[in-house]
């Protein structure tokens, strides 16, 4: 059973919006599906799983990967700050 989350987003004009993020382990196909029929609002939507978080580091003159599930969005932002600082915001 593949860990991580998936996230249920909604192609407005040009842009993917994200409107449910099915946070935790053992998150399946079928229970985004099911989430994005509760909402009974038509659209046109994509439902993207994210797994893994990978950071890429040089050590010793070679790459060096470090590898950890995501399990959710604010995990991934948590370990994003750390590793890369805040993020910036635009205006």
């Amino acid at each position: 059973m593949p860990a991580g989350y998936y996230t249920i987003e909604e192609r407005r004009g040009a842009k993917w919006v994200p409107v449910c993020h099915l946070e935790g382990y053992g998150k399946r196909l079928t229970d985004a599906l099911k989430r994005l029929e509760e909402r009974g609002k038509p659209g046109f939507y994509r439902i993207v799983q994210m797994q893994r978080m990978v950071l890429a580091e040089k050590v010793d003159g070679r790459l060096h990967l470090k590898k950890w599930h995501a399990s959710g969005p604010k995990e991934l932002e948590r370990c994003a700050r750390a590793f890369c600082g805040p993020r910036k915001r635009a205006g």
